[in-house]
């Protein structure tokens, strides 16, 4: 088990990583457990990525991530960590037919 403790005080750091749908997403997802204003450049066109940028901007209620598998599994684990709110993490029926 691995347990995350927040930072004591805001975190200062600028980070360069290499472009790919993968590595922004999960930038994606670190910024969005920040806690604060988190700036992201020169995310990919990809579609997966413009999703869940929108589910993390957004937090709706029912994250529905399109066909990306990718997009589920870092919206399900950004989701399982909102204490005190329920989400609905779906998407298309080709996706949720996937092992």
């Amino acid at each position: 088990m691995v347990t995350l403790h927040p930072p004591s005080g805001p975190v200062r750091a600028r980070i360069a990583l290499p472009g790919s749908k993968s590595v922004a997403n999960r930038a994606l997802v670190c910024a969005a457990l920040a806690g604060e204003t988190s700036v992201v450049k020169g995310l990919p066109e990809a579609t997966d990525t413009r999703i869940l940028h929108q589910l993390l901007q957004e937090r709706p209620a029912r994250m529905h991530c399109g066909l990306g598998g990718t997009t589920l599994r870092f919206a399900l684990a950004w989701a399982a960590v909102q204490e005190g709110e329920e989400r609905l993490v779906t998407g298309e029926a080709a996706l949720l037919a996937r092992p």
